[in-house]
């Protein structure tokens, strides 16, 4: 009775231990899980789509920062992966700037003057991830190319003039930089900055808008203007 006593005990005992090694094992095993999925696993994809909604604000030359304020530009990139974090992509823009109220307070306008500018450009740049969980990328780019420049609805305070030319075609470069929090390894979203610069100078006698506000030094460099907003970033075709 005794030996089979010991032997129940024995058995129960083997058992019980076997059982509490299990538990510790699954627990050990899904805190492991948990403390993995803190970390977001990096993306090894051929293409990147970025789409940002930003403002400009004119910085430059005097005459267009005293002249516009910005309403929204619209960015668009497809990028694809060259050599570890470095990226080469094609990106296009659309751009809408108003004249300042305060600039034309005359009811000759019907309706408010504004100018577009439509760019498409060549965009070089890098994408790196930043801290140990991969959860954020920071992403710094130069985007080169043809900017159309259309100024719409503007008019002289003398009907019998009209405005000769209101469409341009200028180089453009633009500085991006963005941080992307990735709520999936594929895709996040981010603030965005970025920088412009329109080779062609803007001169507001072209549109008589001297007529309407006094402007001094009317072309002074490079029209220039800086923007702020979102980014959203989708990575995608595995390598």
């Amino acid at each position: 009775m005794n030996q089979s006593f010991k032997f129940l005990f024995v058995i129960f005992f083997v058992a019980t231990c076997l059982s509490l090694q299990a538990q510790e094992d699954t627990t050990s095993t899904d805190t492991l899980a948990i403390r993995t999925n803190l970390i977001q696993p990096r993306a090894n994809d051929l293409f990147t789509a970025r789409l940002s909604i930003t403002v400009p604000n004119p910085t430059s030359n005097s005459a267009f920062r005293k002249s516009f304020i910005g309403i929204y530009q619209a960015n668009f990139s497809v990028n694809m992966a060259l050599y570890k974090s470095l990226y080469i992509g094609v990106a296009f823009s659309d751009a809408l700037l108003q004249v300042d109220k305060n600039i034309v307070t005359n009811t000759t306008y019907a309706k408010q003057p504004h100018v577009k500018f439509l760019n498409s450009a060549v965009k070089l740049g890098g994408n790196f991830y930043v801290g140990d969980k991969n959860r954020w990328i920071l992403s710094a780019d130069v985007v080169i190319g043809l900017s159309i420049i259309k100024f719409t609805d503007f008019a002289n305070k003398d009907y019998t003039k009209t405005i000769a030319v209101t469409n341009f075609k200028s180089p453009y470069t633009e500085l991006g930089l963005g941080m992307v929090f990735l709520v999936e390894s594929r895709w996040g979203f981010g603030p965005t900055v970025n920088y412009t610069f329109i080779q062609r100078a803007f001169n507001p006698s072209e549109l008589y808008l001297n007529d309407w506000s006094g402007y001094s030094n009317n072309n002074a460099g490079t029209t220039q203007y800086f923007s702020f907003g979102f980014v959203c970033h989708y990575s995608f075709f595995a390598k």
